[in-house]
């Protein structure tokens, strides 16, 4: 499974979310913490979390501005908690590194604890500690080949709409677990 906004506490919209409380007049129905528990405290993914026992994908990218990213981190630590396999893959390595430092601030290890990715294969992937498995591109490639499909779209000699599929390779770091063997996958970083 895959989760967005279906792991969203909505009480957390009051002090974290993009929306505020005013998300309460669309999607609560102009219900309050204070008038309708069922909602907000029964509903609450947080409060279920036991009754999860499909594989669970966290995915934050940093224009997420609708689901905090600590919903995840209060979500993976409850599964954890209920001793369930987890990781988390983040679309950019900025954002992996950060949830690296705040689940380290939170005495957590990884990988032991959290396996976490990225994406992009950046200095910032080399530099954190342990170094993170990512996803390298190749962007000048990518800005080219976008070029090129635009020029082409332009010109009128491309049909609409255009699906491109660039090569990617997988960079090893050590913030991933290998479940299969139940050992942690490590990298020569010499």
């Amino acid at each position: 499974a895959i989760s967005h906004a279906g792991i969203s506490d909505h009480t957390s919209y009051w002090g974290e979310g993009y929306w505020g409380y005013s998300y309460s007049e669309v999607s609560m129905a102009n219900e309050y913490p204070w008038t309708n528990k069922h909602l907000f405290v029964d509903q609450s993914p947080l409060y279920n979390a036991d009754k999860i026992h499909t594989p669970l994908l966290f995915v934050h990218g940093t224009a997420d501005n609708n689901v905090p990213v600590g919903e995840s981190i209060q979500l993976y630590t409850a599964l954890k908690l209920l001793g369930r396999p987890t990781a988390m893959v983040c679309t950019k390595d900025s954002i992996a590194v950060e949830i690296v430092k705040s689940v380290q601030a939170q005495g957590l290890r990884v990988p032991e604890d959290i396996s976490i990715t990225g994406f992009d294969d950046n200095i910032l992937s080399r530099v954190i500690r342990p170094r993170l498995t990512t996803v390298q591109q190749n962007v000048t490639r990518k800005a080219q080949t976008a070029l090129h499909a635009l020029f082409d779209i332009l010109d009128k000699t491309a049909k609409e709409p255009v699906s491109l599929v660039l090569p990617t390779r997988i960079i090893r770091g050590s913030s991933v677990k290998d479940l299969r063997l139940n050992r942690t996958m490590h990298t020569n970083l010499t």
